[in-house]
Formats: C-alpha cells, sequence, structure tokens
C-alpha cells in the first residue's frame, strides 16, 4: 500500500456516501419520474464504486472507524434548506449537480496533496469522478 492510498479510498468512500445520502434525502422531493429514475440509478452505481473502494481498503489492512455522520447531517440540512421554497425538478439537479461537482474537486484535491498514491487507488477514483461527470451532463438536461 503506498503512503496516499488511505487519504484517497477514504475520500472516495466520504464522497460517494454523501451523494448517495444526498440522493436519499431529495428523492422523497422529486416529482419528475424520470429524474427519480435517474437517481436511483445513479445511487446504484455509487454504491458499487463504494463497495470497490471498501474491498480496497480491506484487502490493504486500512480499517474505516467512522460512517461519516456529520457530513451526512450537513447534506441532509442542505438539501431541506435548498427545497424549502423550491421542489423544481431543475432546482433538485442543480442541488445534485452541485454535489457532483463538489466531490470531484474534494477527490482531485486529495490526490493532488498525496502524491504516492497506488494506481488502483487512483483507478477507482477515476471511475468516481468519470462517474460525476457523467451525470453532471444527466442531470444538465433537467435544468
Amino acid at each position: 500500500m503506498k503512503a496516499g492510498d488511505r487519504q484517497v479510498l477514504k475520500e472516495i468512500l466520504k464522497r460517494s456516501d454523501i451523494a448517495i445520502h444526498t440522493i436519499y434525502s431529495i428523492i422523497d422531493k422529486v416529482y419528475d419520474d424520470k429524474l427519480a429514475v435517474d437517481l436511483n440509478k445513479q445511487s446504484m452505481k455509487l454504491e458499487q464504486i463504494r463497495n470497490k473502494a471498501k474491498r480496497k481498503m480491506e484487502e490493504d489492512g486500512i480499517g474505516l472507524k467512522r460512517k461519516f455522520p456529520i457530513e451526512r447531517t450537513l447534506a441532509w440540512t442542505q438539501v431541506q434548506r435548498e427545497t424549502i421554497l423550491n421542489t423544481s425538478t431543475g432546482h433538485i439537479a442543480e442541488i445534485m449537480i452541485q454535489t457532483n461537482t463538489k466531490g470531484i474537486t474534494d477527490i482531485m484535491r486529495v490526490i493532488n496533496r498525496n502524491g504516492d498514491v497506488s494506481k488502483a487507488a487512483v483507478e477507482i477514483a477515476d471511475e468516481l469522478m468519470d462517474f460525476d461527470r457523467i451525470t453532471i451532463e444527466r442531470l444538465m438536461e433537467y435544468l
């Protein structure tokens, strides 16, 4: 295991967990069936990526002690605050675009700060960031 793997894999878990939790927090506010289906598909793919990162951590003997309760609470609070007056399809899509964009930014920051990262960890990070980019493009159709 390389030195930066722990931080990168932890960030992958955190960002995928926050995105999944945001989807679960927002899905009951979605009135557009197509968007609801897209969000559910996104959560399933995010689960797959998160599980890859978990398996890699287990293989490398990296333990994860917490499940990001503060980040989950902040994501839930943001969804509630942002949708109090506006639950339009476009607004929901915009919230999800912001979540995915932050995910890409945070993962890139961790990779750049931890130069010694294994190819396997970078591949999982790239998979998540590529998926986020595709998701953003798809969500822009709802704006």
